[in-house]
């Protein structure tokens, strides 16, 4: 008789990831709402990283944003005048 292979962890459920601290201070200033944003506040205070002054380089810093993509859209049409046109976007 062959014996079944389990895998058990004794260590109990595992916590879910905690969103960094620089995810958070940008979640909070996101935020709309006061109660999310209550509730994402105390998650950055329970950080032992957040500090005046990492909070205020978080913030000073700003984001992050990767390339995005520029010129005609292929699949979106606009038509005026009766002439149908390609859509083409700028964003300086």
């Amino acid at each position: 008789m062959a014996a079944l292979a389990t895998d058990v962890s004794l260590s109990g459920p595992s916590e879910p990831a905690r969103p960094n601290l620089t995810t958070l201070v940008l979640q909070y200033l996101d935020t709309a709402e006061a109660e999310p944003a209550e509730r994402t506040l105390q998650d950055i205070l329970a950080d032992p990283d957040a500090s005046i002054d990492t909070i205020t380089r978080l913030i000073q810093t700003g984001r992050e944003y990767g390339p995005r993509p520029v010129g005609t859209m292929p699949d979106e049409r606009v038509e005026l005048q009766g002439r149908t046109y390609q859509l083409a976007l700028f964003v300086p």
